[in-house]
């Protein structure tokens, strides 16, 4: 059971590494290039993102201005948190936001940087030591801990096609074995450095969350994604409210480059805080969670609520049964059809 547990997490977190497939992106053999003592070459200027995994690395040192490409993991701290995954193409001055590797390449970026901004993260890694980390903080005994699983992973490409990594990999129990003394710190600053930039959806995974129950006119962004296969998008349902835009059907880390699907008025505003206070959605928990010991796949939902000063309230559910009756709050039946039936009238009536 627990190494099942264990190889389901390394499958999970290959696919957030490597991402989608059919983004248009080249295979990692197409950089190779014969040579005439059949030794093979990358071409540097074709390195993909999502390659990064699966090329060897260097123990070599590099310098900190040389680095072209960036990319770190972070799990989360704590159950319910978000994991995060940024990535910066340092020549293009382009930055992704838990868009999966594989997502990076040929897509659009979460937002664009410019010269001060290079020069920021790149003081950061210095400044963090993050080169002066070791390659793999593993620990070989944590399958015998089945207490969830933990990771991080930082990737560095320099000019001449070298990639540095570290890692760190343990049972959650005992995340901090495999975590350098400055681990924290450091992706706080990054966290710090990305959520600056992120104004819209996808920066909630980054926003500083908040037990307090804040005023719903304070309310600026609403997310729900309704109980689901965690390998799934679900249902999940977006309302910003300040723009009065509804989407539906889009991952969080979509809706600021799409179109809405709808506009909304301001009675379709007063009508979704209504529903939030009705069924008492704040008064919610913000984790529930339960697991049998047979396995029989995860499921989640989420909610998300932005608030004025940018903190964000979310209730979260995870189990391995696929009705999730046991991480439902007892208002949560009648809340999600309350935001279908929403839903079904804003988009027929067609605004």
């Amino acid at each position: 059971m627990k190494k099942v547990m264990i190889c389901i997490y390394i499958i999970m977190l290959s696919m957030a590494l490597i991402g989608c497939e059919g983004n248009g992106s080249s295979s990692i053999d197409d950089a190779y290039e014969s040579t005439e003592d059949n030794v093979f070459e990358y071409n540097v200027e074709d390195i993909q993102f999502e390659w990064l995994p699966e090329m060897e690395y260097t123990t070599e040192r590099k310098l900190i201005n040389d680095m072209k490409k960036f990319v770190c993991y972070f799990a989360g701290e704590s159950w319910g948190e978000p994991e995060i995954m940024i990535g910066v193409n340092i020549e293009t001055k382009k930055m992704y936001v838990n868009k999966g590797m594989g997502g990076m390449d040929g897509s659009d970026s979460t937002c664009n940087l410019d010269d001060e901004n290079i020069e920021e993260l790149l003081n950061i890694i210095e400044k963090y030591k993050i080169q002066d980390w070791e390659y793999k903080y593993i620990l070989e005994d944590c399958e015998d801990i089945d207490d969830g699983y933990y990771a991080w992973d930082i990737y560095m490409q320099y000019g001449d096609g070298s990639i540095e990594k570290h890692c760190g990999e343990a049972n959650s129990f005992r995340k901090s074995e495999v975590q350098p003394s400055n681990y924290i710190e450091f992706r706080t600053a990054m966290v710090e450095f990305t959520d600056k930039f992120l104004k819209g959806f996808c920066g909630l995974d980054l926003a500083e969350r908040t037990n307090e129950t804040k005023p719903l006119d304070q309310m600026k962004k609403i997310v729900c994604k309704f109980l689901c296969d965690i390998h799934d998008k679900g249902e999940i349902v977006a309302i910003d409210i300040d723009n009065k835009k509804l989407y539906v059907g889009y991952d969080i880390n979509e809706m600021d480059s799409v179109e809405p699907t709808c506009a909304l008025s301001d009675s379709d505003i007063e009508e979704i805080l209504n529903i939030i206070e009705i069924y008492k959605v704040q008064e919610w928990e913000q984790f529930y969670k339960y697991e049998e010991d047979e396995e029989s796949g995860h499921y989640v939902w989420d909610i998300y609520m932005e608030n004025e000063d940018r903190t964000v309230e979310i209730h979260h559910g995870f189990t391995n049964k696929p009705d999730g009756e046991e991480v439902k709050p007892s208002t949560y039946d009648e809340f999600k059809t309350a935001i279908e039936e929403f839903v079904d009238k804003c988009v027929s009536r067609g605004l």
